[in-house]
């Protein structure tokens, strides 16, 4: 029989005495039991179909999710829909127009959800894909937006500042050096104050240049000591 059906045409074996629809296509035979004597009209009814593509009938609302937070979205499978009788549907998913999901995220087919933890560098804005393929390889899609929104990340000290020593009735002029604080959110910029310990302003000969990160001390005999100082890097 099949050798002569083109293989995108479905063949459905119908027992409308059972209530039961077959793919033929899936089964080397077919067995039935008869518990009536007498003749059944229409019991079997073989049904020729042109395979359909699943269809989509529910949509995915887009979605918000922050850096460092557990991403987790648990669908419905009544998302899509499959004209032909008896076909089962699979599942996969990714980026638009094919690419494979980031890193962070997973798609799990068996609990059809999505779930993941996004970290500074997966803040962004991405267009998900979510397929539906049948016995036959056709295939729908619908798709939403993930958003990962950044969460604000403090400077740290990547370099630890040195101590100085510097003679009365001289100069010392004292550079931070680039990169003694970062940020790793993107576009962040750092503003730059120091105090003495305990939040006293800086004596007078001691001068800080907040946009070029430069200290100049000019100490006297009267200032000969020690001075903790502390210097804040500040975002935005």
């Amino acid at each position: 029989l099949f050798e002569y059906i083109p293989e995108d045409v479905e063949v459905i074996l119908e027992d409308t005495y059972e209530n039961e629809l077959t793919d033929l296509r899936k089964i080397t035979s077919y067995t039935f039991n008869i518990t009536e004597t007498g003749i059944i009209d229409d019991r079997f009814i073989l049904h020729f179909n042109m395979n359909l593509p699943p269809v989509v009938i529910n949509t995915i609302e887009n979605q918000q999710t922050l850096e460092d937070e557990m991403f987790n979205l648990e669908l419905d499978k009544d998302i899509f829909s499959d004209p032909n009788p008896g076909d089962e549907l699979t599942y996969s998913a990714s980026l638009s127009e094919g690419q494979a999901l980031p890193e962070w995220l997973i798609f799990d087919e068996e609990s059809f959800s999505f779930y993941g933890l996004p970290e500074n560098d997966d803040v962004g804005v991405y267009s998900i894909w979510l397929y539906a393929t049948d016995n036959y390889e056709a295939t729908t899609y619908t798709n939403f937006i993930l958003e990962v929104i950044n969460v604000n990340d403090p400077p740290y000290v990547s370099i630890p500042l040195t101590d100085q020593q510097v003679e009365i009735n001289n100069i010392l002029e004292y550079h931070i050096p680039d990169n003694s604080f970062l940020d790793i959110d993107i576009d962040d910029e750092l503003s730059y104050s120091a105090k003495l310990e305990d939040g006293y302003e800086l004596p007078s000969w001691i001068l800080f240049n907040e946009i070029d990160r430069l200290f100049t001390a000019m100490p006297e005999e009267s200032d000969i000591g020690e001075y903790n100082i502390e210097v804040f890097a500040t975002d935005l």
